[in-house]
């Protein structure tokens, strides 16, 4: 799997494979995660800790950003990226417009429900990342170096999580950035994920911030 946001047609993308409920569905994306250090499911990792356990207050919603729902998620996103289909439960594919070459930026959300693989016991939110190709592992899948990688627990309104970001194969025409966030819930583990062109993921900082801050899960 090379983490490059690549689509092959006007509504898609697809380039790289991810888990869902029903198998594997195939869609290139790629990852964000921030990160009090916790334990949940028996997982750990060592990261650089957040500063204080104050979960913020989920923001009001930008008039013009739209809402999109899968069993208990809910995905808030810019009116530039649309839903890709068909529907699955539990899983939300989002992309910016195809423009004839590549998807400069794509997002997922993945509900507990479509992520039976939860952390074994004793697992870091990390390997489990890793392990279900949600990030990058430096050697593997068409990875051939990393850079600017970030690791570090959060509390976000939705939860607690830990986030991960790097730079693939920085300095080449492959070159993606990789963000990747582990979110838990009451019922296990969820993954919101982004990847896209590195430009790209650096002007839009702040709105994939407020995705994250936005998401929610159950009531």
């Amino acid at each position: 799997m090379v983490y490059k946001a690549r689509a092959r047609g006007s509504t898609g993308p697809i380039d790289a494979t991810f888990p869902t409920p029903h198998g594997p569905h195939v869609i290139r994306l790629g990852v964000v995660l921030i990160g009090v250090a916790f334990v949940a499911c028996g997982a750990t990792d060592a990261t650089q800790p957040a500063t204080a356990a104050i979960v913020p207050t989920r923001p009001p919603i930008p008039a013009s950003w739209a809402t999109i729902e899968a069993g208990d998620m809910e995905l808030t996103v810019p009116a530039d990226l649309g839903r890709l289909g068909p529907d699955i439960p539990d899983v939300i594919l989002m992309q910016v417009a195809f423009d004839g070459r590549e998807t400069p930026l794509q997002l997922s959300a993945h509900g507990p429900a479509a992520l039976p693989d939860q952390p074994a016991p004793g697992e870091s939110l990390r390997s489990w990342l890793e392990r279900g190709s949600w990030f990058p592992r430096e050697g593997q899948g068409g990875v051939n170096s990393m850079s600017a990688v970030t690791v570090r627990e959060e509390l976000l309104p939705a939860g607690r999580a830990l986030g991960a970001a790097a730079t693939v194969n920085p300095g080449s025409p492959e070159a993606s950035r990789v963000v990747a966030y582990a979110v838990e819930t009451p019922d296990g583990f969820a993954v919101v994920q982004i990847l896209g062109e590195p430009d790209v993921i650096e002007e839009r900082a702040d709105e994939l911030r407020l995705i994250l801050l936005l998401f929610r899960f159950g009531d």
